[in-house]
């Protein structure tokens, strides 16, 4: 548990001082993102491209006709136009279903050994699927955010990660890492999210179109409480370690409009994430080696990522048909102004909040004005009197 230690001592520091290279983003309550890039561009352009060459072609031919019969002219002008508008549709086509491979990097993990590559040998996809299923790109470009870290780590796709009540989330990506668990919920949405970070329900704005949705954050929040509460439940890590992050990884134009940001919580493109990974790693990386926590953590998600799409279907259908079973109730939160002996520090208010599953304490970073931030951490050693 000695790596586990100085992760600990680094976060703690990092949060004392709020490391503005790291948490500076984490402060914004305001952040807008679109995956258009050079390559959209391109393709758009194509398209004008084909249509204007026709044009300076017809100019020259009536240049060539003057004086003469123009139905010559007419003829070719028909003609070019029909192709111009057979071309923009087929190249459109083909724009719509390589407009999720804009990016180089997930162009070359689609392109290049993508049958025998780790996430197709992984999760049984193809490149068929991919094509054909927009939600299962969000999930590859997890795979395209592993291949691009320079940082050592461990990824797994699609964990079942089991609940205390015998229910399970399904986690799209987990990337392990020497000083951190990045629970991945990858989303192939548009349009804009508005709404306060606690409401179950956010507003998608798409132009004019305004549509309740669920909120993107709750959503993941729930599969990293699934994972933490396993992890403790295992003894891997202890109590009082903010062991995993909420990332939120957008495929296509997609933003979010929140009133404050959790500590816990990040969310943005795959150069943003990637980004956001490899600065963390580098604040906290004090030379101790890793590798066995690491494995330990793998060790024990690596199952819960196995299973077949039949096996899936019957734990889905279970799930469905125990719903009421498995609901996890509101939290209810109890202040205790004392602190709790042996969870906070002596004389420290404790803010807990709990539920049919989980129980919660609430960790500041110590920051005052603007950077102060929160989160809250799964716990497990809180005694039951203070649940009431």
């Amino acid at each position: 548990m000695s790596a586990l230690d100085n992760v600990v001592r680094a976060q703690n520091q990092a949060y004392s001082r709020g490391d503005a290279k790291i948490y500076e983003s984490r402060r914004m309550t305001k952040y807008r993102l679109t995956m258009t890039g050079y390559w959209d561009y391109i393709f758009l352009m194509i398209p004008f491209a084909i249509m204007i060459a026709p044009i300076f072609y017809c100019l020259l031919s009536m240049r060539a006709f003057a004086g003469k019969d123009i139905g010559p002219v007419l003829s070719t002008l028909l003609l070019l136009f029909t192709f111009a508008v057979m071309a923009v549709t087929v190249i459109n086509f083909l724009a719509a279903r390589l407009i999720y491979f804009t990016d180089l990097n997930a162009y070359g993990c689609y392109k290049f050994g993508f049958k025998n590559s780790p996430y197709a040998l992984a999760t049984g996809v193809s490149k068929w699927d991919l094509k054909h299923d927009k939600g299962l790109v969000g999930e590859f470009k997890g795979y395209v955010l592993s291949k691009s870290l320079k940082v050592p780590h461990k990824i797994l796709y699609n964990v079942c990660v089991p609940m205390p009540n015998g229910n399970f989330q399904e986690v799209d990506c987990i990337i392990i890492t020497g000083s951190m668990i990045y629970v991945i919920e990858c989303k192939n949405r548009g349009g804009n999210f508005v709404g306060r970070i606690d409401d179950e329900v956010w507003t998608q704005f798409i132009g004019r179109q305004q549509n309740p949705t669920g909120n993107i954050y709750i959503q993941n929040e729930k599969h990293v409480m699934a994972v933490n509460r396993f992890l403790l439940d295992k003894d891997i890590v202890p109590n009082g370690v903010n062991v995993c992050t909420n990332v939120l990884l957008f495929v296509g134009q997609m933003g979010i409009d929140i009133d404050r940001k959790p500590l816990d919580f990040m969310y943005g493109d795959l150069k943003h994430i990637k980004k956001y990974i490899e600065q963390n790693e580098k604040l906290w990386d004090d030379g101790t080696d890793t590798t066995e926590i690491v494995e330990e953590i793998y060790d024990a998600l690596l199952p819960y990522s196995l299973y077949t799409p039949a096996e899936r279907k019957r734990m889905m259908d279970m799930r469905d048909a125990r719903k009421a079973e498995f609901e996890l109730g509101d939290f209810k939160q109890v202040v205790v102004p004392e602190g709790i002996p042996g969870v906070t520090e002596p004389g420290e208010e404790a803010v807990i909040r709990y539920n049919n599953v989980y129980t919660q304490l609430l960790f500041s970073n110590g920051a005052t004005g603007k950077n102060y931030s929160t989160c809250w951490q799964t716990r497990t050693d809180i005694p039951a009197e203070y649940l009431r």
